[in-house]
């Protein structure tokens, strides 16, 4: 749970098949890692097992014979958030993701229904810092995409990294003979849907920019370390907002926020 990189996570997964006597080549189920652990774990591990555990028999289906086979492109959070909901759908998932880890800070709001559908998930006992601003729930992408990941692998979720897809040859085998469920999450045109005959539409255009994050490296020296997060509104701090806004900087809000590797503001 404390793995801060994809690859560590994926290290102490395999780690946790071989402690309770699975292997990483076996298709693996929650209820299966949960039985073999018989609650030797301490509080925080236990608490994201059973938010997980019960989440599953509100979303899970009896599984398909034979089992569907389903490929997500990109596991960014909506691409793992997907393969979370096939595998509980009884889906064998594959996520293919072009880059070799984790590493976008940009900062994204989190919807109210956002935020319950990961605290149902578990990922507050992964991650509480996503939620522990009191005023406004934000996270960096790449703090969704490890908690999302982990739960994935959990689910039996399998994510190759460095698989960049732009046709069907490049799917992994043996999904390239059989594949059910095809799911576009790559956040851009999909060049493999346009070679299967599919029209893509943009469906959304925006004028303004939303948000705009300037990320500084952290290099937790000790000044650093007492800076504190930070969130201000034009509708509290009128004068300096409108000093900015007659140098020509039109803003609403604007968040210091403070990562493991990285400081970030962000201004909307």
């Amino acid at each position: 749970m404390t793995a801060t990189t994809a690859g560590e996570a994926q290290v102490a997964f395999d780690e946790l098949l071989r402690a309770v006597g699975l292997s990483k080549e076996q298709e693996v189920g929650l209820a299966t890692i949960v039985a073999r652990l018989n609650n030797r774990l301490p509080h925080r591990p236990r608490q994201l097992l059973r938010c997980l555990s019960e989440w599953l028999t509100t979303h899970s289906v009896d599984q398909p014979t034979p089992p569907l086979n389903s490929v997500v492109i990109g596991a960014g959070p909506v691409g793992l958030r997907a393969a979370i909901q096939l595998a509980a759908l009884g889906s064998s998932v594959q996520v293919l993701e072009g880059r070799e880890g984790f590493s976008r800070l940009q900062v994204v709001h989190l919807w109210d229904v956002v935020e319950a559908d990961l605290i149902e998930l578990g990922v507050k006992a992964i991650d509480p810092s996503i939620f522990a601003a009191a005023d406004l729930r934000r996270a960096q992408v790449c703090q969704l995409q490890h908690s999302l990941f982990k739960i994935a692998l959990l689910l039996g979720v399998r994510v190759r990294f460095g698989c960049r897809v732009s046709a069907v040859n490049d799917l992994p085998q043996p999904l390239s003979r059989r594949l059910d469920v095809l799911v576009d999450a790559s956040g851009a045109r999909c060049s493999l849907l346009e070679t299967l005959g599919f029209t893509q539409t943009v469906a959304l255009r925006s004028a303004k920019a939303l948000c705009i994050v300037i990320s500084l490296q952290n290099f937790r020296t000790p000044e650093e370390l007492e800076l504190r997060e930070s969130t201000w509104s034009s509708q509290y701090y009128q004068a300096e907002f409108a000093a900015l806004h007659a140098q020509g900087v039109a803003l609403e809000n604007f968040v210091y926020y403070r990562s493991e590797g990285a400081f970030a503001t962000a201004a909307s």
